[in-house]
């Protein structure tokens, strides 16, 4: 039964989670108890986009087949045939939340009846979808799925995963810039490419350096399924034909870049990188909320330039230096310099400091 008592008390509840200092996948475990007390679901899955690409990263799933083929299914739908619902075309829609019926009569188009035809397949015979969304970005999305028979999402629950997605948009993005609890220690004997060879989204063969990234993704989700979320999404493409690209963040806080391109058959191959400066800085920047000119600031900030040198490079007064610099230091919560190399984008410089600078601007590894 609906409660506008604890509706309120759950909304502000989750709008104190950005302050908490989780992980991304503790947040979105803590987001799903607490939307589940306002708008129960049977199943749910909670994932983080690439905002460049809106296709996973990682995912939360509560009671969903993880030895099954739905989840492929589902890439399939989202990212191949981009059925209706998908969540790139929610960015652009009034709301950001749709309801979709595993059973219409008739179905509105053949992509309808995709879609309803995987719910009911899975026994589910409503999704309640929201994207998480912020200047036109994804940063994540939900599907809250309620089986076969039950009762229909109520206008009320709706309104409510409206008023609430700002705010949980908020704390993911804030989770993307949390400090890794320990420095990521670099592998001294990681040697060779990180390449996985995929059937459909089955991997067929990987390298040892790549296993060892894959172990370290898969630790990003939970109830998702026996491998990684973001290695399904660009296999699925790659199966499918497409060419993709996206930024992906491992437990331990290491930002990697994923590349998917297709062999044929139905057969793909991916390669992992850690992420270089502009891959780092782009998304962190976002997820902050810098101006393209904060941005600017922020990269030679991390090129070690003093004010007079930033100023010089982008031929603006000290002052105005001075005045981005704050700007940046109250969005990122930090006082300093020192803090914003250190706490922000600690996983990615911090235990490299020293090391020589590799032909691509990035810290090269000991050979």
């Amino acid at each position: 039964m609906w409660s506008e008592l604890r509706a309120e008390r759950v909304a502000g509840e989750l709008a104190g989670l950005s302050a908490r200092g989780l992980v991304t996948a503790e947040l979105l475990c803590a987001v799903d108890a607490l939307v589940d007390q306002v708008v129960p679901a049977d199943a749910s899955c909670w994932s983080t986009f690439d905002p460049a690409t809106t296709m996973l990263t990682s995912a939360v799933g509560r009671n969903l087949d993880e030895s099954g083929n739905d989840a492929v299914r589902f890439m399939e739908l989202e990212y191949v045939t981009q059925a209706p619902g998908h969540y790139r075309g929610l960015l652009s829609a009034q709301t950001p939340l749709i309801v979709q019926d595993a059973t219409s009569s008739p179905p509105a188009s053949a992509g309808h009846a995709e879609v309803g035809e995987h719910l009911a397949s899975m026994g589910i015979g409503q999704e309640l979808r929201v994207v998480l969304r912020h200047r036109r970005a994804g940063w994540g999305g939900a599907g809250l799925m309620r089986r076969t028979g039950a009762a229909a999402f109520s206008d009320d629950e709706q309104r409510f995963l409206r008023l609430v997605a700002p705010p949980i948009t908020a704390a993911v993005r804030a989770s993307l810039v949390r400090s890794v609890v320990e420095p990521v220690q670099i592998d001294p004997e990681r040697q060779g490419p990180a390449v996985v060879v995929v059937n459909g989204a089955d991997v067929v063969e990987a390298t040892p350096a790549a296993q060892r990234w894959l172990e370290r993704l898969g630790a990003a989700d939970r109830g998702h399924g026996s491998q990684p979320s973001v290695l399904s999404a660009v296999a699925v493409a790659a199966a499918n034909g497409r060419t993709v690209a996206q930024r992906a963040r491992t437990a331990d806080g290491t930002w990697l870049v994923m590349r998917s391109a297709p062999l044929g058959d139905r057969r793909g191959i991916v390669t992992i990188d850690e992420a270089g400066p502009p891959d780092v800085v782009a998304i962190l920047s976002a997820a902050i909320g810098l101006s393209s000119r904060e941005t600017d600031v922020v990269v030679e900030v991390l090129r070690g330039s003093s004010t007079k040198e930033i100023a010089a490079a982008l031929q603006v007064s000290t002052y105005t230096v001075q005045d981005h610099l704050k700007t940046v230091f109250q969005k990122a919560g930090v006082n300093s310099r020192r803090e914003l190399i250190a706490d922000v984008f600690f996983g990615i410089y911090a235990p490299r400091l020293g090391r020589p600078v590799g032909p691509d601007g990035f810290f090269a590894d000991d050979v």
